[in-house]
């Protein structure tokens, strides 16, 4: 599927893409890389660890959510980090993993279809 959207002409329409989201490699894909990325846990204070642990169990249920349309994403945890050069802090919001599992599924789609379309230097 993604070879597809990579290769597809620039004049290609899409039609269906939310499928294409809710795909059960791409949430596999997405999750991997979410473990392996680590980060911080979000507002439910779930660690990439445990959704490694966890995943077989809460596959199933996330798919399902994203196939209804019942799919709701949490609160991003608000952090304060220092700005670059300054005693200012800036803020910085934390999705929850199985958020960022998500997002991650949603840019495998879109990413090749809107990559070719950023200039080099973008």
């Amino acid at each position: 599927m993604l070879l597809r959207l990579e290769q597809s002409q620039e004049q290609t329409v899409w039609y269906s893409l939310w499928d294409k989201v809710w795909a059960e490699g791409n949430l596999h894909q997405a999750c991997l890389e979410v473990v392996l990325n680590k980060g911080s846990a979000g507002v439910d204070g779930q660690s990439t660890t445990a959704l490694s642990q966890s995943w077989r169990a809460d596959f199933p249920k996330l798919q399902q959510q994203l196939r209804q349309g019942s799919y709701q994403p949490m609160a991003a945890r608000r952090v304060w980090i220092p700005k670059p050069g300054t005693n200012e802090k800036r803020p910085l919001g934390i999705p929850a993993v199985r958020d960022r599992v998500v997002q991650d599924a949603l840019k495998h789609v879109i990413e090749p279809i809107f990559e070719r379309d950023f200039a080099v230097q973008s």
